[in-house]
């Protein structure tokens, strides 16, 4: 399907689940589609040359373990998940991760969310550590953090109860069944029943 001036990847392309090769180069895609992600059985992929393709790869791409042949040369396709960098880059050492930088803000937010651990699988019931690091000292009086993550089938709940003064928050996700998702990825932060100080 390379050189057709294709604009979106086909739609049920997932449908081919024993294809082994699959070229969609030098068209005019702007979007990876997670629905390639559900090609397992993909040994070769090639994007290259769409120019318009951009953005942060699906953390199902990691779902294709049996790839040995990935090209997205002439395009900004990135991934912020230091777990699917190291994926990609075993694949396509010449690879080069371009994530577009961090805005820098002056007001109180999140700095970012991460987790110690770098595995590409995980069993069940496993648990996995979770890092939330702020742009300034906070204190959490009262109420619980909430974190909303998305690992598969459905989204999970973690609750971080009252912290003291600091500048981070750790929790701990426990892998439940069905989950797919070889990175968590964050859907949401909320606080309930909060009294949030930075004194």
């Amino acid at each position: 399907m390379s050189d057709n001036q294709l604009g979106v990847i086909p739609e049920h392309i997932a449908n081919l689940s024993k294809l082994v090769s699959l070229s969609l180069a030098k068209n005019f895609i702007s979007n990876l589609d997670k629905s390639v992600c559900n090609l397992l059985n993909l040994e070769s992929l090639d994007v290259s040359g769409n120019k318009w393709l951009n953005g942060d790869i699906p953390l199902e791409f990691s779902k294709l373990t049996h790839l040995v042949f990935f090209d997205s040369d002439d395009t900004k396709l990135y991934t912020t998940s230091p777990a699917l960098k190291k994926f990609i880059t075993k694949i396509s050492p010449e690879w080069i991760n371009e994530p577009p930088p961090l805005t820098e803000r002056q007001d109180l937010c999140i700095s970012f969310i991460t987790t110690k651990s770098d595995h590409l699988a995980y069993s069940k019931h496993a648990e996995i550590p979770i890092l939330i690091v702020m742009t300034q000292p906070v204190r959490l009086i009262d109420g619980d953090l909430i974190i909303t993550l998305e690992t598969g089938e459905t989204d999970q709940e973690i609750y971080i109860p009252p912290f003291p003064l600091s500048y981070t928050a750790t929790a701990n996700y426990i892998v439940q069944e069905g989950d797919f998702s070889e990175d968590l990825n964050v859907k949401s932060l909320e606080l309930t029943r909060w009294r949030k100080s930075n004194q």
